[in-house]
C-alpha cells in the first residue's frame, strides 16, 4: 500500500491561531501529491 497524497481536512481544524495550524505553511496548505510512490512505516518504537 501506498501513499498517494496528502490533503488538510480544513473543516476539521478548531482554530488555525493556535501551533502548529498557525505556522504559514500549514495555513496556506491543501494538498500534496507524490509522483512515485511513498511508503510510511508506522509503529511503536
Amino acid at each position: 500500500m501506498y501513499v498517494s497524497q496528502i490533503s488538510l481536512n480544513r473543516e476539521q481544524i478548531p482554530s488555525f491561531h493556535s501551533y502548529p495550524f498557525n505556522l504559514g505553511v500549514v495555513r496556506s496548505f491543501t494538498t500534496l501529491k507524490f509522483q512515485q510512490p511513498v511508503t510510511f512505516l508506522v509503529g511503536e518504537r
